[in-house]
């Protein structure tokens, strides 16, 4: 089984999953508050192209960073990902990320 597999496999069964540093990580999806919050903020990113940045966001998407896979809340762009990118885990490394941090987390 490949990774893109596994992932899917992962969100079947109601688990985010990230690997940092070559070791799998887990924990639950998120809960509606979490959800709501995320949505919130993403709603006053306002896109604004400035200095070559379109300021493009994406919300809960698999990014390959240098020291692994991971799914931040929100992820901040200067650029649309292409569209041969769109289809596995981006390899694009965001401006910025969001990161909501909920109770007992």
């Amino acid at each position: 089984m490949n990774l893109t597999n596994t992932l899917l496999r992962a969100d079947d069964l109601g688990v985010r999953l990230e690997v940092v540093n070559g070791l799998p990580l887990w924990e639950a999806q998120p809960l509606y508050r979490h959800q709501k919050h995320v949505e919130r903020i993403a709603g006053g990113i306002r896109a604004k192209t400035t200095a070559g940045c379109a300021c493009v966001h994406a919300l809960d998407v698999y990014i390959q960073f240098p020291n692994g896979l991971k799914r931040p809340d929100i992820s901040i762009f200067c650029r649309e990902p292409t569209e041969e990118e769109q289809d596995n885990a981006l390899t694009l490394i965001p401006e910025a990320v969001i990161v909501v941090v909920s109770k007992g987390f």
